[in-house]
């Protein structure tokens, strides 16, 4: 959209890898800051360095931070620490606008499976259902935009975040999106979606037996479904 830099899946302990390091992202995909060492600038020198190049230029600074780190951990923190340490070390300096997406946790666990994070730390069902429900309870005072109400009405999913995080809406962000590529997630378009031009929902997938088995007898997977109004 029209004034926004976004910069995706940052947080403090991911700095030293070149996929996620605010600075080399924000060089690559919106401005050259001339820093060379990107590897060896501190997370909040880094952070105020881009923050005043985007007041200089009339930019909104969006922030989509790296969750799994905090509430999944492999393979920087071990245990994972169940708080968003990144709110916690840009807000001793700065006033932050927030609000959470969540998406049903079969088909989130069916994506994350596939990230070689995932399969190198043998993660199991029931440790990403418990870093699923910490991350509800440490973001339950936010606003919530789930995935699948976002897919069935995108513009006004999208005005509703806009307003939460008190940026400008772009309509044309409609005729956009499919050509945007400053963002990080699903690399190797292995998603349903991929290569759509159009903003499409699509229906949960059948929850396989084994899996539905574990989730009936998993209380994280009931507060969440409960927590978020998606059916049992």
């Amino acid at each position: 959209m029209q004034g926004i830099c976004l910069l995706s899946e940052i947080h403090p302990l991911g700095r030293t890898n070149r996929h996620f390091n605010a600075i080399n992202q924000y060089q690559r995909w919106y401005q050259d800051l001339g820093v060379d060492d990107w590897k060896s600038m501190p997370f909040d020198q880094s952070i105020d360095r881009i923050v005043d190049d985007c007041l200089s230029r009339n930019q909104h600074l969006i922030l989509r931070d790296w969750a799994h780190m905090d509430f999944i951990g492999p393979p920087s923190i071990k245990p994972p620490s169940f708080k968003l340490l990144l709110n916690q070390r840009l807000e001793q300096k700065y006033t932050l606008r927030h609000c959470a997406l969540v998406r049903h946790p079969a088909e989130t666990w069916r994506s994350s499976i596939k990230m070689k994070v995932f399969q190198k730390n043998n993660i199991r069902v029931e440790q990403f259902l418990a870093g699923y429900r910490g991350y509800l309870e440490e973001v339950e005072d936010l606003p919530i935009i789930r995935y699948e109400d976002f897919t069935k009405a995108p513009t006004k999913s999208m005005k509703s975040i806009c307003r939460y995080l008190d940026i400008p809406f772009d309509p044309e962000f409609i005729d956009k999106w499919s050509s945007y590529t400053n963002i990080t997630g699903d690399m190797f378009n292995s998603s349903r979606g991929s290569g759509e031009r159009e903003i499409l929902y699509f229906e949960l997938k059948a929850i396989e037996p084994e899996l539905k088995k574990v989730f009936a007898g998993n209380e994280d997977y009931q507060f969440i479904v409960s927590k978020l109004g998606y059916p049992f």
